[in-house]
């Protein structure tokens, strides 16, 4: 343990010297500010390391714009602080610079991800759906996309469009069972036990006696009558 605090506080001051050399250098700041950010836990005051790390990827983006990776940390330490706006702000900043400077497309279509679920908190159903609909144009192939805008559209109570998406999630990867009983879940909410009762048959297979798939369908009768 002394030796990995050791190492800490000796990175830490690698980077505190870089920017005192390089005091007008976006990216020591963005270094010294990523630091502070992803080693919160390392800190005494944790509230404050953020704090300090969100200042200094301001000062990054300050000198230069188009820091694209520094509007993204800038975006998760907002969301740290609790200041969703701001956060929504930087990383839609982050996906029009990283889309212009052809990032891959699955770490695009993760920033679009997030978005959504930033958009989704804040209760803006409609950003939250076009959010996750660009993570889907940009990587159609991934089952991600599908099952956490489910998800998400499930918990807002849009259980005819979160099926819609588990289900473009299993033809991606047809042994899901947390698609399986999603599905389950939603169609009891729209009064298909039926239907409901299949998908937990077809969960219960992938893992056979599982306890919370073995409640809903005694809930819903065994298969269901509906």
């Amino acid at each position: 343990m002394a030796k990995v605090v050791q190492a800490w506080q000796n990175d830490l001051t690698l980077f505190q010297n870089d920017l005192a050399y390089t005091p007008n250098n976006a990216r020591t700041h963005f270094n010294l500010g990523r630091y502070y950010i992803i080693n919160t836990d390392q800190m005494a005051n944790q509230q404050q390391a953020i704090e300090r790390g969100v200042a200094l990827l301001r000062q990054a983006v300050g000198i230069d714009p188009r820091f694209t990776n520094a509007h993204q940390l800038l975006a998760a330490g907002y969301d740290q602080l609790g200041q969703t706006g701001r956060a929504i702000t930087h990383l839609r900043k982050y996906t029009r610079l990283a889309q212009r400077g052809n990032k891959h497309p699955v770490k695009v279509a993760q920033a679009f991800r997030d978005l959504g679920d930033l958009y989704h908190r804040k209760g803006k159903t409609d950003s939250m759906q076009t959010a996750y609909q660009q993570a889907i144009n940009i990587a159609p192939d991934q089952f991600q996309n599908y099952f956490n805008y489910g998800n998400k559209l499930f918990n807002q109570g849009l259980y005819e469009e979160a099926v819609q998406q588990y289900q473009k999630a299993l033809q991606i990867n047809p042994d899901s069972y947390d698609c399986y009983y999603n599905i389950a879940a939603a169609q009891v909410n729209l009064g298909r036990h039926k239907k409901a009762g299949q998908n937990l048959q077809q969960a219960l297979k992938l893992r056979p006696g599982d306890e919370q798939a073995k409640q809903l369908l005694n809930r819903i009768g065994g298969r269901g009558g509906n």
